[in-house]
């Protein structure tokens, strides 16, 4: 709704004002509105992918573009890897793309804000069949246990 009323013209001050007079609290307008402008920002390096996708400011900008995860990914397929660590996921770009080339990912990221982002942006472009498994652990990626995983250091 809310992107939709953006996209037909109407200011994100006119939107936030009619959602606060519904009732929604401020602080819940400003996040939802933050969502919408980085999920605008953010179809420069994820396209349509981006609508579905949670953001931080610096998530978006740290995070590599969809082509870029792409060819990563596809180097580790191509090398055989069947399970990747992506240490330090930030908001889970490359394992999103790792998932996709059909590899099982352990994402490790230290914030939990920016892994609960990672973990829905993961999930939120999983496909049914694709028989892969992502898992988001929130710690720190120099303890965390690795067996059986080819390390990717973002």
């Amino acid at each position: 709704m809310i992107e939709q009323a953006i996209s037909k013209g109407e200011s994100s001050i006119t939107l936030g004002s009619r959602l606060r007079a519904q009732g929604m609290p401020g602080d819940e307008v400003a996040a939802l509105l933050t969502q919408v402008d980085l999920r605008r920002k953010a179809r420069v390096k994820f396209g349509d992918s981006s609508s579905h996708m949670l953001f931080t400011q610096a998530g978006l900008e740290q995070a590599s573009r969809d082509a870029a995860t792409q060819l990563h990914a596809q180097r580790f397929e191509q090398a055989g890897c069947k399970s990747v660590a992506d240490l330090g996921c930030g908001i889970g770009s490359e394992s999103m793309a790792l998932r996709a080339a059909g590899i099982s990912v352990l994402a490790v990221e230290l914030d939990p804000f920016t892994a609960r982002r990672a973990k829905h942006n993961i999930s939120a472009l999983s496909n049914g069949d694709n028989p892969s498994v992502a898992r988001v652990v929130v710690g720190d990626a120099q303890r965390v246990a690795l067996n059986g995983y080819q390390r990717r250091i973002s």
